[in-house]
């Protein structure tokens, strides 16, 4: 298919697809070329397609993990979900997992861009909203149980920022929660400083089209966040996972029952990690060296994979100290992280595809790396 990725077309995608995917024969991979997200990963790797796909793929399949376990702790499951949102969902990084789940009937998605929202409903089977501007003008009375808002929140102004929560809040279900993620103050970049409200907008984003004084790049803090769930609902009750999404932004959830109790919820983003290097040893080793960790309240890394081809080669876990990523992390569970592991030069060839991941004790696993050796160890 013409500006298409997809298991078909991409070893890659079908390599991730056959590791990650319960049911590969049914998972949807098609990629939009014009997806912005994949775009942004294509620049960030400097014109490396494989590694922009696996940044979109991983990134929505963490996603999915996250409402997963939200999903489960509030309804018992996606059985109960009978209207859920994805909203500024941009051309499926989420949805191609949630299908898997969900049945398209009960997923709507929404986005700026009418072609992102064309691509989701004739690739997914969900239903389509184009969404507007300004919250003010949007127009929507369906209610959902679930409302997913990834990356948004991290774009706006203060004005807009408290329109859309406001908007959105308010189409939500008795019974529904609203997730959405932010910039923390803990991730500002050195040099820059909080706004005295506690919220910091700059005039600069990834998008390659949309007017950056209406989405440029935002900063808050909990107390600013806090203060507009109060101004909304009454009371400053919420529901917050420091670096819950790609390990880099706060997930918030709010809740439309009053009476909904957050005290139990402890979500897992799943463990994060890195290979630093992947190198060809004197003794004819193919060393791995990295680092990788689980910043969980009650989890922990369970165990570090190197398959090749489809087989498992290597496992390891960390057990050296990387003050850099505890210190990376603001977490001392980050210490303990670093991890060294090899495998006989032998074995393998540059053309075989290797994949380095790691599983938490709640069995909640990230590809880390992935590629032929060849470009792995490059």
């Amino acid at each position: 298919m013409k500006g298409v990725l997809s298991a078909e077309n991409n070893m890659i995608i079908k390599a991730f697809v056959d590791d990650q995917i319960e049911n590969p024969n049914t998972f949807n991979s098609n990629i939009s070329e014009k997806d912005e997200m994949y775009l942004f990963a294509l620049q960030h790797f400097k014109g490396s397609v494989d590694r922009a796909c696996i940044e979109l793929l991983t990134t929505g399949k963490q996603s999915m993990d996250i409402v997963r376990q939200i999903v489960q702790w509030n309804s018992g499951g996606f059985d109960n979900i009978s209207a859920f949102l994805d909203f500024a969902g941009g051309y499926g990084r989420l949805t191609r997992f949630l299908i898997q789940e969900l049945s398209p009937q009960h997923i709507s998605v929404c986005d700026i861009y009418e072609d992102a929202v064309k691509f989701q409903q004739e690739q997914f089977g969900v239903h389509g909203i184009v969404s507007v501007s300004n919250p003010g003008d949007f127009e929507g009375s369906k209610k959902y149980d679930c409302i997913f808002v990834a990356s948004l929140f991290s774009h706006l102004p203060e004005r807009k920022f408290i329109g859309w929560l406001k908007c959105l809040y308010n189409l939500l279900a008795p019974e529904g929660l609203l997730i959405f993620s932010v910039h923390d103050v803990a991730v500002l970049p050195p040099g820059l400083k909080m706004g005295e409200k506690g919220i910091l907008f700059l005039h600069k984003s990834e998008s390659r089209s949309l007017n950056i004084s209406d989405y440029g790049t935002t900063y808050v803090t909990e107390s600013f966040v806090g203060a507009v769930i109060r101004e909304m609902t009454g009371e400053a009750r919420y529901y917050r996972k420091k670096r819950g999404l790609w390990w880099f932004q706060d997930v918030y959830i709010i809740a439309k029952n009053p009476d909904t109790d957050f005290h139990n919820l402890d979500i897992s983003p799943g463990p994060p990690g890195y290979v630093d290097r992947c190198i060809f040893t004197d003794e004819n080793q193919i060393l791995f060296e990295g680092w990788a960790a689980d910043f969980g309240r009650d989890t922990f890394v369970k165990d570090i994979q190197i398959i090749v081809d489809g087989k498992l080669l290597q496992r390891c876990l960390p057990t050296h100290e990387r003050p850099d990523i505890a210190a990376a992390f603001q977490d001392k569970k980050g210490l303990m992280s670093g991890f060294s592991c090899s495998i006989p030069r032998s074995i393998l060839q540059p053309s075989d595809m290797v994949i380095v991941k790691v599983t938490n004790s709640i069995n909640i696993e990230h590809i880390i790396s992935m590629g032929t050796l060849e470009s792995i160890a490059s």
